[in-house]
């Protein structure tokens, strides 16, 4: 077998599962299984998992020391599934409180693969997406220019490091304030005029200059790049400002 395989602990003390790997393997999986409480842990902690799968027979609960392993292990944020004949009350409750996956007999083996693939891949987007805004939000609190975000009515919903230098203010200031109030009374039709444009859809971005003031009276003149964000093909979702302060 060539490329990566995905590593998948199966933990099947009353239920067999071990043809699975037969399966499974040829598919880029490989299989590795425990048949007790004792062996599982050990497992859980020599080894990161893609997935997990608990076999667990209708008269069963899930133990401590199976959900402990998991959990204090470096597969605490590893995707589980969890084979059985029957969902009984007191199982359902269990699996609805950890959000496990569920699978019930009788199934194929290829909608077992198909459901592990699933939910495999499915842990993988997510951690993706959480990795992509951990660095977006590294490069929004880093930037060299200030970078804001409002709603249609300048409220912020969203300010970076360096705007908050510019303007001179706390965070909690800036947020209770307006964005539009914030203009020079001068300037302001000079900044509805441009995000009205976006508004009409005339552009994709518009840049301008004008005047900021704080709380305290101090005047910013500011090169502003603005841009409309849209939610779907018609609903206006915000508004993002990028702020260069010139004088």
């Amino acid at each position: 077998m060539n490329g990566y395989q995905d590593p998948v602990l199966i933990y099947s003390s009353e239920l067999d599962l071990s043809h699975l790997s037969d399966f499974l393997e040829p598919e880029s999986f490989l299989c590795s299984f425990a048949a007790s409480a004792e062996e599982f842990s050990a497992k859980c902690r020599d080894e990161k998992f893609s997935a997990i799968v608990l076999a667990i027979s209708s008269n069963q609960k899930l133990e401590d020391p199976v959900l402990n392993s998991i959990s204090w292990s470096r597969n605490m944020f590893t995707p589980i599934m969890v084979v059985t004949s029957m969902l009984p009350d007191h199982f359902a409750d269990q699996l609805i409180r950890y959000g496990f996956e569920t699978i019930m007999f009788p199934f194929s083996d290829r909608e077992f693969f198909f459901r592990l693939r699933k939910m495999i891949r499915q842990k993988q987007n997510e951690e993706a997406v959480h990795t992509n805004l951990l660095s977006y939000r590294t490069l929004f609190d880093s930037f060299p220019v200030g970078i804001i975000q409002t709603s249609q009515k300048g409220d912020f919903t969203s300010v970076n490091p360096t705007f908050i230098e510019i303007m001179g203010m706390s965070d909690q200031e800036l947020y209770n304030e307006n964005f539009f109030r914030m203009s020079h009374p001068d300037d302001y039709l000079i900044m509805r005029k441009q995000l009205d444009r976006l508004l009409r859809r005339e552009c994709r971005i518009v840049k301008f200059e004008m005047r900021l003031i704080n709380n305290d009276g101090k005047r910013n003149v500011c090169k502003i790049v603005a841009a409309a964000i849209w939610d779907g093909a018609e609903s206006f979702d915000r508004f993002t400002f990028v702020i260069e302060n010139i004088a």
